[in-house]
């Protein structure tokens, strides 16, 4: 029997399996509008960057990260600065989960 979904905050110690999730969405996706793989490193980057004012969290079961979610600033104007924007990477291997 499987452990429950613990959701959590994010940590830099996460950065690779968050990369290989982000990846297969640049690889066969266009939803991130990336163009490049992202390394451990640049996710280890982006994880501590966000952390600093936005919460990054994951979904983890029987120690595996199943996908990942977080919010951000949207825009940078004046106008937008109240609003943010949510974003939600699964695994591939949670389908049907």
């Amino acid at each position: 029997m499987s452990a429950e979904l613990e959701i959590r905050r994010a940590t830099a110690n996460d950065a690779e399996r968050l990369a290989d999730i982000f990846n297969w969405y640049v690889a066969y996706t266009i939803v991130t509008f990336g163009a490049e793989p992202v390394t451990a490193s640049d996710m280890r980057q982006r994880i501590t960057d966000k952390l600093a004012k936005y919460d990054r969290i994951v979904g983890e079961q029987d120690q595996w990260i199943m996908g990942y979610a977080y919010y951000a600033f949207f825009r940078l104007r004046v106008a937008y600065s109240r609003t943010v924007e949510s974003v939600i990477y699964l695994s591939q291997d949670t389908k049907g989960k």
